[in-house]
C-alpha cells in the first residue's frame, strides 16, 4: 500500500548558521565551512539536543561508537566548532563549558524539514491497479534536487531502475516478518535500513541497450558510496558497505571493470560520510578513470522508515539514466537485496546472462557480521590497524565463512604491519574460503599470501598481472612499487608511478607511493612536492601530513617536519607513525628527552607487541647515545619481552661495555631474526651489514669492519627509522683515526642533507685531529647554531662548547 508523504529533517538553524544535513556541511550566510567530519557530526549532536547539558563521556559514546579515544579528541572538535562559529569560550553565544561535566548549546535552533514520499510493500502483491507499488517514473522523484529532476523530466530514456520481480519471492521479503532488531538499530533514525527496491511492470528478460564490452576490454563502472542525510553518523557505516556489496556483485559478472572501495576511497579523499558528493565533482571523478557509466545514491529517513534514493548515470555527461525510491523494514535483508539491487543496475546497463554466486556465498549473508566487516575497513583506511583487526574478528566470529574478514586480517598484519607470520593462517584460510570471490579479490589475496611467505618475486608478479588486467586498480600500482623499492629497484619503480599519475592525477595514494621513491633517490625537493599534492588531495589525513613530515625530517627540515607531524597528532592524537616520526625528530636534533617522551607515547598508544619493542628499542638507543647505560639496559629488556627476536640494542650495549661474550651469545638470534623495518617487503640490507659491521669494528677487524660498512651504503636505508646510518662509514673512519677519510664522507653526507644528524658535530671532531682549528670551530658553531633546542647538557653539545672554548683559549 502506498503511504503518504512523512516530514524529514533536513538541517537546522541557529543564530547566523545552517546544518545542512543533506549536503552534510555547516553554512553561514550560503557559504560553506570547512568543519572536520568529526567536528561536524559533534555540532550536529549539539544541534539535536539544543540547551541540554551533554556530558563528555555521552559525545563521546555518540560520536566515536567503535573507538576507544582520549578527551583531547572532542576538545579538538570543540575547538574546530568554536573557531567555524567565531564563538568565545570565555563569552560564548553557542557552545557553554559546564566545568568538569561537559558542554551546552545554548543558542535556540530551528528545525528544518522537508515533505518526503516513500512508498511500503508489506503484504501480498495484487494485480488490482490501486494495490502495485508506487513507481516514480520520469520525472516523478520525490527526492533530490530540482537539477537533477528536471534533468530526469527531459530524459526520455529515464525510468524506473529495476523491473518488478514476477512471482512470490519479493513479496516473501517483508511478509510475516516479527523479528527482533540488533542493539545497533534501535534508535528512532536506526529502526530500517534501506535496500528493497520497488520494481515496475518491464519484464526481466528485456534488456535496455546500453554500453557493451569493447574490443579493449570490458566498461569502467563508478559506484559512489552512499550519502548518509539521516543524520544518525551509527548509519555511516552503510555509505561504503552498501555500495562495497554492490561493487562486489557487479564485478564477480564479469561484465565490468569496477572500481573497488579501497580505489574509490583514494579518490575521494576526506569526503563526508554525510556529503552528497556535488553532479560536477562526482563527473570530474568518473571522468578521471573513463568511467561508462557511475552510480551513486542517498540514505535518509522519515519516522521509522529509512529510504534510499539511487541514480544511475552517464559518466560522458552526467546524464541521468535511471533512478528509483525504496524502503526497507528489516535490516536482516541488506545482503540478499543488495544482490537484487546490482541484479537491476547490471540489467538497465544492458548487461544479463547467467547469474553470478549468491552474493550471501560471495560475502556473507549476515548483516551484524557485514556491518563489523564495513566499519572495519573504514578503521584499515584510516590507518587505525589495531580497531580494524578487532572488528574484522568480529565479523569471522559471527560468520566464520567470511573469506574478506579473514584477508583482511591477514593484509593488516602481513602489509601493513610487521607480522607476516601472524598474517599468514588468516590468508590460508582466506585462500581456502575464495572460491566465490571475484577474480580481483582472489589475485590480492594471492599476492599477500605471497608476501607472507617472503616471496616476493611470486608477490610482484601477481601485482604486474592486477595493473595490466585491471589498469584503474592503482592499490596494485602502490603495493607493487614498494615491493620493487625492497628489491632496489628504485627507478623503475618511481617511472610506474609517475605513469599511473599521469593516467590518474587525482589519485591521493600515487603521490603517496611517489614521495616514497623520489626520497630513496635523494631526490628530497621532489619527494616534498609529490607529498605536498598529498596533502593538498586529503587535507584531513593524518598519514598525508605525517608522509610529508617524513620528507622535511630525511631533507634534514626538521622544524617543518615537526609542524607537519603535530598537524597530524591535532587529527588524530594518537596516530601511532606520527607519535614515532615525532620521537625520531626529536631524536635527531639532539632533543633526547623530548624524543624519550614521544617513545614512552608511543608505547602507550600501540596495542601491537611488536610496535611496543620498537618504541623500547628507541628508548635504548636515546639512553644509549646520552651514555645512561643502566636505563638503556633495562629498554633493551623490555624490547625483548615484547619481541624476543629484537636484541640489537641488547647486542650493541653489551659491546660497548665490553661483555663481549653476552653480546656473542645474542648473535645467533639477531641474525636468525632480523626484524624487518619495512612492512610488506623483504627485510633491507643496509640494516643487516651495519651490523655485521658494528660488531666487526667492536672486535677489532677494521678491515672487515670498512668493507661492510661500504656494503651497507650501497643499499637503501629504510623508509623510516631513528637511524639512516647514512654516516656509518664515516663515524668508522672516525673511529679507526682514519680522520681525512672521515672528512671527506662527512662532507658527502652533508650535500644531501646539510643538517644530517651530528655530522657537523663528526666533522668538527675529524678537524680537530687534523689540528685544522679554525675549521673546527666553524663545524662546532654551525652544529650549535643548526640545534638550538637541543638538550644543553647532553654530551654533543657539551662537546661542541668544550671545543669552541679550547679554540679560543688557543688565540
Amino acid at each position: 500500500m502506498a503511504a503518504t508523504a512523512e516530514s524529514v529533517v533536513t538541517g537546522y538553524h541557529f543564530g547566523d548558521f545552517e546544518i545542512d544535513l543533506t549536503r552534510g556541511c555547516l553554512l553561514r550566510a550560503g557559504q560553506e565551512l570547512s568543519l572536520r567530519y568529526q567536528s561536524f557530526q559533534v555540532l550536529c549532536y549539539f544541534a539535536e539536543h539544543p540547551e541540554t547539558l551533554l556530558t563528555k563521556d555521552e559525545l563521546v559514546s555518540a560520536i566515536w561508537t567503535e573507538t576507544a579515544v582520549t578527551d583531547n579528541a572532542l576538545v579538538q572538535c570543540i575547538a574546530d566548532i568554536r573557531r567555524d562559529l567565531g564563538d568565545d569560550p570565555h563569552n560564548p553565544r553557542y557552545i557553554k563549558t559546564v566545568a568538569k561535566v561537559g558542554y551546552r548549546l545554548i543558542a535556540p535552533v530551528t528545525i528544518v524539514r522537508a515533505a518526503t514520499h516513500w512508498t511500503e510493500t508489506a503484504g501480498a502483491a495484487s494485480t488490482q491497479e490501486t494495490e502495485q507499488p508506487r513507481i516514480p517514473g520520469p520525472g516523478v522523484r520525490p527526492r533530490g534536487n530540482s537539477r537533477l529532476q528536471a534533468n530526469a523530466e527531459s530524459n526520455a530514456e529515464t525510468t524506473p531502475l529495476i523491473s518488478h520481480r514476477a512471482g512470490t519471492a519479493a513479496d516473501g521479503l517483508l511478509r510475516g516478518r516479527k523479528r527482533t532488531l540488533p542493539a545497533w538499530l534501535t534508535s528512532a533514525a536506526m529502526v530500517a535500513i534501506p535496500l528493497l527496491f520497488l520494481f515496475g511492470d518491464e519484464p526481466l528478460n528485456q534488456d535496455p541497450p546500453r554500453a557493451q564490452p569493447s574490443a579493449s576490454g570490458p566498461p569502467t563502472l563508478v559506484v559512489f558510496p552512499l550519502a548518509n542525510a539521516t543524520g544518525n553518523p551509527d548509519m555511516n557505516w552503510l555509505r561504503e558497505g552498501l555500495s562495497d556489496l554492490i561493487v562486489t556483485d557487479l564485478e564477480n559478472r564479469g561484465k565490468w571493470n569496477v572500481l573497488s572501495r579501497t580505489k574509490m576511497h583514494s579518490l575521494m579523499g576526506d569526503t563526508s560520510p554525510a556529503a552528497s558528493l556535488p553532479l560536477g565533482a562526482a563527473l570530474a571523478i568518473a571522468g578521471s578513470v573513463h568511467a561508462t557509466d557511475f552510480v551513486e545514491g542517498t540514505i535518509s529517513s522519515s519516522g521509522p522508515q529509512v529510504i534510499f534514493s539511487v541514480d544511475i548515470r552517464d559518466g560522458r555527461d552526467g546524464r541521468l539514466v535511471a533512478s528509483d525510491n525504496a524502503s526497507l523494514t528489516d535490516p536482516r535483508e541488506i545482503v540478499s537485496e543488495a544482490a537484487w539491487l546490482s541484479t537491476g543496475i547490471a540489467r538497465r546497463l544492458g548487461f544479463s546472462g547467467d547469474e553470478p554466486p549468491q552474493l550471501a556465498n560471495v560475502m556473507t549473508g549476515n548483516v551484524d557480521a557485514y556491518r563489523y566487516y564495513s566499519l572495519g575497513m573504514e578503521k584499515a583506511e584510516q590507518w587505525q590497524d589495531p580497531q580494524a583487526i578487532d572488528l574484522f574478528k568480529k565479523a569471522i566470529h559471527i560468520d566464520p565463512r567470511f573469506a574478506m574478514a579473514y584477508a583482511r586480517i591477514g593484509y593488516v598484519y602481513t602489509v601493513r604491519d610487521f607480522q607476516p607470520g601472524t598474517g599468514r593462517p588468516y590468508l590460508e584460510e582466506a585462500l581456502r574460503l575464495s572460491s566465490s570471490l571475484p577474480t580481483l579479490n582472489r589475485l590480492y589475496i594471492d599476492a599477500w599470501f605471497a608476501i607472507s611467505r617472503s616471496d616476493y618475486d611470486a608477490a610482484s608478479g601477481v601485482l604486474q598481472q592486477i595493473t595490466l588486467q585491471y589498469p584503474e586498480e592503482t592499490e596494485a600500482t602502490c603495493e607493487l612499487a614498494r615491493l620493487l623499492r625492497s628489491q632496489e629497484r628504485v627507478k623503475e619503480a618511481a617511472s610506474m608511478v609517475q605513469s599511473a599519475i599521469a593516467q590518474h592525477p587525482d589519485d591521493q595514494e600515487l603521490y603517496n607511493s611517489l614521495g616514497l621513491m623520489l626520497m630513496s633517490l635523494d631526490r628530497y625537493p621532489e619527494a616534498i612536492s609529490a607529498y605536498r599534492q598529498y596533502v593538498a588531495l586529503t587535507p584531513e589525513d593524518p598519514n598525508a601530513h605525517d608522509s610529508l613530515g617524513m620528507a622535511y625530517q630525511q631533507a634534514g627540515q626538521y622544524q617543518a617536519a615537526l609542524g607537519e607531524y603535530n598537524q597530524a597528532l591535532a587529527l588524530d592524537p594518537e596516530f601511532e607513525p606520527a607519535i614515532v616520526h615525532l620521537g625520531d625528530t626529536f631524536y635527531q636534533m639532539c632533543r633526547y628527552q623530548d624524543a624519550l617522551h614521544e617513545y614512552r607515547r608511543y608505547i602507550d598508544v600501540t596495542a601491537s607487541s611488536n610496535a611496543k619493542a620498537l618504541g623500547y628499542g628507541d628508548i635504548a638507543t636515546t639512553y644509549l647515545a646520552v651514555n645512561k647505560f643502566p636505563e638503556a639496559e633495562a629498554a633493551a629488556a623490555a624490547e625483548i619481552r615484547y619481541n624476543r627476536y629484537a636484541v640489537w640494542n641488547a647486542v650493541e650495549i653489551a659491546l660497548a661495555r665490553h661483555r663481549n661474550l653476552r653480546a656473542a651469545a645474542l648473535e645467533p638470534t639477531l641474525f636468525e631474526h632480523l626484524p624487518d623495518p619495512e612492512r610488506g617487503a623483504p627485510r633491507d640490507l643496509r640494516t643487516e651489514f651495519y651490523y655485521r659491521a658494528t660488531i666487526e669494528l667492536q672486535n677489532g677487524d677494521a678491515q672487515g669492519a670498512l668493507g661492510d660498512f661500504k656494503s651497507a651504503l650501497e643499499h637503501l636505508p629504510p623508509s623510516s627509522s631513528i637511524d639512516s646510518h647514512e654516516d656509518c662509514l664515516a663515524n668508522a673512519y672516525l673511529a679507526l683515526g682514519m680522520n681525512a677519510e672521515a672528512v671527506v664522507e662527512y662532507e658527502r653526507i652533508l650535500k644531501l642533507n646539510p643538517n644530517y644528524p651530528l655530522a657537523w658535530f663528526h666533522l668538527a671532531q675529524a678537524y680537530q685531529k687534523l689540528h685544522r682549528q679554525q675549521e673546527a670551530a666553524a663545524a662546532f658553531q654551525h652544529f650549535l647554531q643548526a640545534n638550538p633546542t637541543a638538550d644543553q647538557d647532553s654530551p654533543p653539545v657539551l662537546k661542541a662548547r668544550e671545543g669552541l672554548g679550547f679554540e679560543t683559549a688557543s688565540r
